[in-house]
């Protein structure tokens, strides 16, 4: 009756460290029901968290090549895919089209206002604020990186509302 035993506690072990598309899965838990009676079903953790991290780092990262069109690709080939690089993508996303649109109206109003030599003034200033920006989204790349749920001020807010 030992071997029996051992074979049942082996099936066991092999039930919690099941393989799923070749990724080795960890913490798988049996159904549990619910105060309302539903089964939850936990959804077993793969290790590949740090592939979503980089991927959504990208997103924010790449603000300094391709502004808007490089979260706008992650966004397209991972948003059925991790939720994660889902949000943290469609984030970078629209931060990045918000200062791109914000730096062309500025810089149009600082053409028009050159001619009475304030707009001289004002160009060096919007291509400071215009660096912050994409700086912060460097710090947005390195905090995602670090598995940290970075937001930015309002659009996170507002992308998790529509996303």
């Amino acid at each position: 009756m030992g071997d029996a035993e051992t074979e049942k506690q082996d099936m066991k072990e092999e039930d919690r460290n099941t393989k799923t598309d070749g990724k080795e899965v960890t913490n798988v838990e049996a159904p549990v029901n619910d105060e309302m009676g539903a089964v939850n079903v936990e959804t077993p953790k793969t290790k590949d968290s740090k592939d979503d991290n980089i991927i959504a780092a990208l997103a924010h990262g790449l603000v300094i090549v391709l502004p808007v069109i490089a979260p706008f690709i992650i966004w397209l080939v991972y948003k059925d895919r991790s939720r994660y690089i889902r949000f943290q993508s469609m984030q970078a996303l629209v931060y990045q089209a918000l200062v791109n649109i914000a730096f062309v109206v500025l810089w149009f109003i600082a053409v028009i206002l050159s001619f009475v030599l304030i707009g001289l003034i004002i160009i060096p200033v919007i291509l400071v604020v215009y660096f912050a920006a994409v700086v912060y989204g460097l710090y947005g790349a390195y905090k995602t990186f670090q598995g940290e749920d970075f937001r930015y001020p309002y659009v996170g807010d507002m992308v998790e509302k529509n996303c």
